[in-house]
């Protein structure tokens, strides 16, 4: 099934469309929209260097990374079936080529340092890697968390804060938080 997407940026709206049909990511939920909101405002504000969507599912974020004009995007995921999905987006938005796509498990990923990190997936798995995230962010680079459950927002919050990373937003949704740090 398509979907339609728009980011509001400081030069007009974007469009695009993506196909989440065996894959998350959609647009519609509240964590994926809030990422997409930051996502803008930090291409707004100049930060358009290298971006890591860490579970990418359907690939939204990082189209909509392209899209804003980052300069090498990094897709991740544990799920064959969701890179498979993001694959054929990429493909889709003649992407592919300026996407590197990984699928497997964190180990992976292997010598890279972005200046934006997107995690927009569980509470619980981004305190199984609260460890590792920070080793991904160039210094001075940001964290936006996405996707955290609230009962779950004060562990991921307290763990990457003693990682030293310096939290500048809390965002709280409906159902879920959005938390952005920066290294």
């Amino acid at each position: 099934m398509e979907f339609p997407v728009s980011l509001t940026t400081s030069s007009g709206l974007l469009h695009f469309a993506i196909d989440s049909t065996d894959a998350f990511g959609s647009g519609l939920h509240e964590s994926t929209a809030s990422c997409l909101r930051h996502m803008a405002h930090l291409s707004d504000q100049g930060k358009k260097g290298q971006f890591l969507d860490l579970g990418c599912g359907s690939g939204i974020l990082s189209i909509a990374a392209l899209k804003l004009g980052f300069s090498r995007v990094i897709a991740f995921d544990v799920r064959s079936q969701a890179c498979e999905t993001a694959r054929l987006n990429f493909i889709r938005h003649e992407y592919l080529e300026r996407t590197v796509l990984f699928c497997g498990t964190i180990a992976s990923l292997r010598n890279i340092e972005v200046d934006l990190l997107v995690a927009n997936i569980q509470g619980d798995i981004l305190l199984d890697l609260h460890t590792v995230l920070p080793g991904y962010i160039k210094d001075k680079g940001i964290l936006i968390a996405a996707g955290i459950a609230w009962d779950w927002l004060y562990d991921v919050k307290t763990a990457l804060a003693h990682q030293g990373l310096s939290l500048i937003v809390t965002e709280q949704l409906e159902e879920f938080s959005t938390l952005i740090f920066q290294r």
